[in-house]
């Protein structure tokens, strides 16, 4: 197994220098000057001239990369053009949201989509599979940006002074602040570094957890309800329709005919044969969605008004801001890859055939 991931682990370094280099070129190969659109209309010719002799515009193409290259490997990733701000501190200050959105909002898929799945494969083609499986084609059917909307307007102005009302947009209600658990614990942490202390803080309901902070973990946790949904409809009807289609075709197999036969209860049979071998299929399926909705819910977040990767990442194109595009590409693919080596390390635990040796 160590052999393995040390085989991966060196095989990811060329994918990451070609995911550097593609996207350092596309992003200069777009039409548009980053000197106007990031100053407009004071944009003179002298200016965008000391502009670029700032931001290295002004060199040629190879050597703006070989200074890039240079500056990623001693861990800096630049200077925003647009913000006026390191990546690193836009990283610690915009990455988090989104880890927190797409962990819940997977958590949501997985908890909804894996059951629905099972239901309907063990009730094949009655109405309880039909009823089902229809639901799954709808959720995968509506845009996000309608079903966040339509979310929003029903828990946040129909129920409106009811029990059932959430907050529809935000991260936290006004006058409820959450310390850092750094902070609370007597650590000194620059806020703004790349720093895991840091990042973590900037995660509220795992930092309300580190600090015990109960009202403010309910809070944070009501806000992340709305848009975890609408992020996760899609993904948990896609694992639904592949949990029931991989455990229909496990189920036909004569080793599940063979446990019947003897005896075997029938939710043993299910959970614990079938259930497994049909695991990766859907395995692969939680890990694509998941590297997907972490790239950045650019809706999701627009919508409910979180300030994510999502956004950063259209407005930093839209403004022609090479470095943070740049930045924020390289993490994206690094957990993109760290993803495919979970997932494929888990194919070895579910199925105990595959030797990846």
């Amino acid at each position: 197994m160590a052999g393995y991931l040390a085989r991966r682990l060196t095989l990811a370094v060329p994918v990451l220098l070609g995911i550097l280099f593609v996207t350092f070129a596309l992003a200069r190969l777009l039409p548009g000057d980053p000197c106007r659109s990031a100053l407009g209309e004071r944009a003179t010719e002298q200016i965008c001239e000391a502009f670029n002799e700032r931001y290295g515009l002004n060199e040629s193409i190879p050597e703006q990369f070989r200074i890039y290259l240079r500056d990623v490997l001693s861990g800096d990733l630049g200077e925003s053009i647009k913000f006026g701000r390191p990546v690193t501190e836009l990283m610690v200050e915009r990455l988090p949201v989104t880890v927190e959105l797409t962990f819940f909002a997977m958590l949501f898929a997985v908890l909804i989509g894996i059951p629905m799945g099972l239901v309907s494969a063990y009730y094949h083609n009655s109405s309880v599979d039909v009823l089902t499986m229809i639901t799954a084609n709808i959720g995968v059917s509506m845009p996000v940006f309608w079903l966040g909307l339509m979310l929003s307007y029903l828990f946040g102005v129909a129920f409106r002074d009811t029990v059932l009302w959430l907050p529809p947009s935000g991260r936290l209600s006004a006058g409820i602040s959450i310390e850092p658990f750094y902070a609370a614990w007597g650590m000194s942490v620059n806020p703004d570094a790349l720093t895991l202390p840091g990042f973590i803080a900037n995660i509220n309901t795992l930092n309300a957890l580190l600090v015990q902070d109960w009202n403010g973990l309910g809070d944070a946790l009501r806000h992340m309800i709305l848009p975890a949904m609408a992020l996760g409809t899609i993904p948990m009807s896609i694992i639904a329709r592949m949990t029931r289609s991989s455990l229909l075709e496990v189920l036909g197999l004569n080793y599940v005919r063979t446990a019947r036969a003897k005896g075997v209860r029938e939710t043993k049979v299910v959970l614990k044969h079938a259930f497994r071998n049909a695991l990766l299929p859907v395995v692969t399926i939680i890990g694509l969605s998941l590297g997907s909705l972490l790239s950045g819910a650019v809706l999701t977040e627009t919508v409910f008004g979180l300030s994510g990767v999502g956004r950063i990442l259209y407005d930093s194109i839209t403004g022609r801001d090479y470095t943070v595009v740049q930045g924020f590409t390289l993490i994206i693919a690094v957990i993109f890859v760290f993803i495919n080596l979970v997932v494929d390390t888990l194919y070895a635990y579910l199925d105990p055939r595959i030797r990846l040796e």
